[in-house]
């Protein structure tokens, strides 16, 4: 048996939901409301109420499905193929709030390479708190003597009983999420667009606000495009976050590596200076920092970058940016 075709893409989402617990975990250590942009605040209660609206939705979403759609019970996972599961952020989100873990899935999966790799002989291996929400709003149209289409009259039966069921829900979840109702019940005769839309706007509202309080805690692919775009920012944000790591507990030193935590503090302490209008210049102490944290290993498997790893990254950077402003400054002087 080879190895299943999405089992890199499971060790990424190891790594995202590990980035968004420890994120997740500082902002409940805080206790700070974090702006959403809607002159509204997100607190870790109302994210929770969140949360729970959305599940009793789903709930009452997939009480319809099972009336309705006879063939679900008996499929038991046909929808559950590959590249299936489209992972959000707040499947992510969800998952550390309830305090539930990502499933751990082998390489080579026991019901094989077509299946969903969180599909197991038991059925769905993510905890029944959450799933994915993608995974919560989908049906398909059967097949068969159930095969049904958009004329069908049976088909409309459905997704009017879909709409009846969510537009009794939608008014708990908009008390949280403000969000165009009316577009979204328009949304369920396609399910995908509808997971789509409900993730998108809770993108634009939780998640943006959760990026912009810790964006260099995102997980490493979302972080790096964070930094490609305002590195002097990204690393600013860095620094007050790890000063708070740092003084929480001392992380533990690179093996191998002549680094302290004395030492970090240090450097957080010389980079905000540099970055806040000290000697730009020549960045001979950007270089000396590079030199310092240039061997420290990237993180494991799912473990989170570590402050050590996380401060390279910045490092290097702001080293990058700071070598293609140097030419446009050249030009100008000339």
């Amino acid at each position: 048996m080879s190895k299943h075709p999405e089992f890199e893409k499971h060790q990424t989402h190891g790594k995202q939901a590990e980035a968004y617990r420890r994120v997740v975990a500082l902002w409940q250590e805080s206790d700070e409301p974090l702006p959403d942009g809607d002159g509204r605040a997100w607190t870790v209660e109302r994210a929770q109420g969140t949360l729970e609206a959305l599940v009793d939705l789903f709930n009452a979403y997939n009480r319809v499905l099972w009336r309705h759609f006879p063939y679900c019970s008996q499929c038991l996972g046909g929808c559950c193929v590959v590249d299936a599961a489209d992972l959000k952020g707040i499947d992510y989100v969800a998952l550390a709030l309830m305090e539930e873990q990502l499933p751990r899935r082998p390489a080579r999966s026991p019901v094989g390479e077509r299946a969903c790799i969180y599909l197991t002989p038991q059925g769905c291996s993510w905890p029944a708190a959450w799933r994915p929400i993608k995974c919560a709003a989908f049906y398909c149209l059967g097949s068969g003597e159930w095969r049904l289409d958009a004329a069908d009259a049976r088909y409309e039966e459905i997704t009017g009983a879909l709409r009846r069921a969510v537009g009794k829900h939608l008014p708990a979840v908009e008390r949280y999420v403000a969000m165009d109702e009316q577009t979204l019940l328009d949304l369920l005769p396609d399910p995908v667009a509808f997971a789509d839309a409900l993730a998108g706007r809770l993108d634009e509202t939780l998640l943006a606000a959760i990026h912009a309080r810790y964006p260099s805690l995102l997980p490493e692919e979302t972080r790096e495009v964070s930094a490609e775009q305002d590195p002097t920012a990204a690393a600013l944000a860095f620094i007050a976050e790890a000063v708070e790591e740092v003084y929480a507990g001392p992380p533990p030193a690179p093996d191998g590596r002549p680094l302290s935590a004395e030492q970090l503090l240090e450097d957080l302490e010389t980079l905000q200076w540099v970055l806040l209008g000290g000697p730009v210049g020549d960045q001979p102490l950007l270089e000396e920092m590079a030199e310092r944290y240039a061997a420290v290993p990237p993180p494991c498997g799912s473990e989170a970058p570590s402050v050590w790893y996380r401060m390279q990254r910045h490092v290097e950077a702001l080293r990058s940016a700071h070598r293609e402003e140097r030419p446009s400054k050249a030009t100008k002087e000339n």
